[in-house]
């Protein structure tokens, strides 16, 4: 099933710095993706809410459109790939894959499935897994962002904010599962401007209204 975002009448509006976690939830959104600027590297930080929507599921991967370059991470068993219309279909994930699979593969979508966009390049990030062709079946030995736990941090690129996101996972990465059964969502993240100090507010948006768009992975 794809889940599609349409966010409707923005507003800005401003959060002592103290409440971060509580301004990083937005409404029954299955995920928020906030981008913090340090410096010429900024961070990205994702938060799995989609235990608030009626079906949710762990993240496993998230590709954002990008401006920048170099995307790093420093969470252990995930790797980061630049990725371009060309390479989403045709270059292997990477890491300690056996199946070779490549994100139009991994996602069941092409570049303009996935991006309507059409943009240059993105960034993606994913939770190094196992492919069992045999099976035809995917396991995690490192754990993905479940739903509900604190925000997950430690992703980076070169470059300036402001990207429309994909996440998708599996309902249950406890045991192996097929392609088939995973889910997915798009939605546009967050800018969250630096702060000159600690007493700084941040700034957050609040939904001002929602609408889905329902699609059954074939």
């Amino acid at each position: 099933m794809r889940i599609r975002l349409l966010l409707v009448g923005l507003a800005a509006v401003s959060i002592p710095l103290s409440l971060l976690p509580n301004a990083f939830a937005i409404g029954s959104a299955a995920a928020v993706i906030h981008e913090n600027p340090e410096g010429a590297t900024t961070e990205y930080t994702l938060l799995n809410q989609s235990q608030l929507t009626s079906t949710q599921f762990d993240i496993a991967a998230f590709a954002i459109t990008t401006t920048g370059n170099t995307p790093t991470t420093t969470n252990v068993g995930w790797i980061a790939q630049a990725l371009n219309s060309n390479t989403w279909s045709s270059v292997p994930m990477g890491g300690d894959i056996a199946g070779n699979l490549s994100w139009q593969q991994y996602t069941g979508m092409t570049w303009n499935q996935a991006f309507p966009s059409n943009p240059l390049k993105v960034n993606g990030y994913f939770d190094s897994y196992i492919w069992n062709s045999g099976a035809q079946t995917v396991s995690w030995p490192p754990s993905p962002n479940f739903p509900g736990i604190t925000v997950f941090g430690g992703f980076f690129f070169q470059g300036s904010p402001s990207s429309d996101f994909l996440v998708i996972g599996p309902t249950d990465a406890s045991e192996p599962q097929p392609l088939s059964d995973f889910q997915s969502y798009e939605g546009i993240s967050i800018d969250v401007p630096e702060p000159s100090s600690l007493a700084l507010s941040i700034t957050a948006l609040a939904l001002g209204g929602i609408g889905w768009r329902y699609r059954r992975r074939s």
